[in-house]
């Protein structure tokens, strides 16, 4: 299995860390000795179902260190585009159909043994998309505080998760919908809209489940998709804002000490 690493994304004046830290990019932040990006990469690279990791975003004289052989390549300017882009380049080197893992550059606590389990997930399986969630719950419980956004289901509250997988052939029928939805893939609500008025009020009644909500995504897109629910609140703890990178720093610094 091939993984895309998405750590581009220069730190503009409107975000939170700008001014705050000597990185243009956020992913190269310094957490307890090395990059936030570093983390991610170690669990990608230490994972027994990852065989190449595609960096996009970063410049090979970034000198990230990985156990897997890795391929740098550029930003392309937004997080669709990106992985389109990924998804391209590991495809034109196979000439068949990928089974890809996505991965945030933000999500430091990410361990090895989170990625396998992922991978374990589509054992016998064949959806297009593979789409992490974590309950409120699971997610308070290891980071009290976070302040994650959730989308309040039938049956569970959950957050999504920084790191899916993907088959390449979704992107056969890729379309402006697609982009859409990634780029408002921080605000639940946006996403309900885009998918169809009925789903987004069965959403605000909390009138539909979670797997409910799935199957009309899915048939929206025309895709076949799958909601995990995952257990490991760090495949959805990412850093986007300084009182998460504290969050991030005291959590890492018990783990390095």
């Amino acid at each position: 299995m091939q993984a895309i690493l998405l750590a581009g994304g220069r730190i503009e004046p409107d975000d939170p860390f700008y001014g705050l830290i000597s990185t243009e990019t956020k992913s190269m932040t310094p957490i307890c000795g090395k990059p936030m990006v570093q983390w991610v990469l170690d669990a990608l690279s230490g994972s027994k179902v990852i065989e190449k990791i595609f960096v996009i975003g970063l410049a090979e004289k970034s000198e990230l260190f990985s156990k897997k052989p890795l391929v740098f390549l550029p930003d392309q300017g937004g997080i669709f585009d990106n992985i389109r882009f990924g998804v391209e380049k590991i495809v034109k080197k196979s000439a068949r159909d990928e089974t890809i893992v996505v991965a945030s550059g933000d999500i430091p606590a990410l361990t090895s043994e989170m990625v396998d389990w992922l991978g374990a997930q589509i054992e016998g399986d064949s959806y297009d998309i593979y789409y992490s969630t974590v309950t409120r719950q699971v997610m308070e419980t290891s980071f009290p505080g976070s302040n994650r956004s959730y989308v309040h289901f039938k049956d569970i509250e959950v957050c999504g998760g920084d790191i899916n997988i993907i088959n390449s052939r979704v992107f056969n029928q890729a379309n402006d919908l697609w982009k859409r939805l990634s780029e408002s893939r921080k605000s639940p609500m946006k996403q309900a809209a885009l998918i169809g008025f009925s789903t987004l009020i069965l959403v605000l009644l909390k009138a539909i489940t979670l797997d409910g909500a799935a199957k009309r995504i899915c048939r929206k897109l025309k895709i076949r998709g799958k909601a995990l629910r995952v257990p490991y609140a760090e495949m959805a703890m990412d850093v986007d804002k300084l009182h998460q990178l504290e969050i991030m720093k005291a959590f890492l610094s018990e783990k390095v000490c």
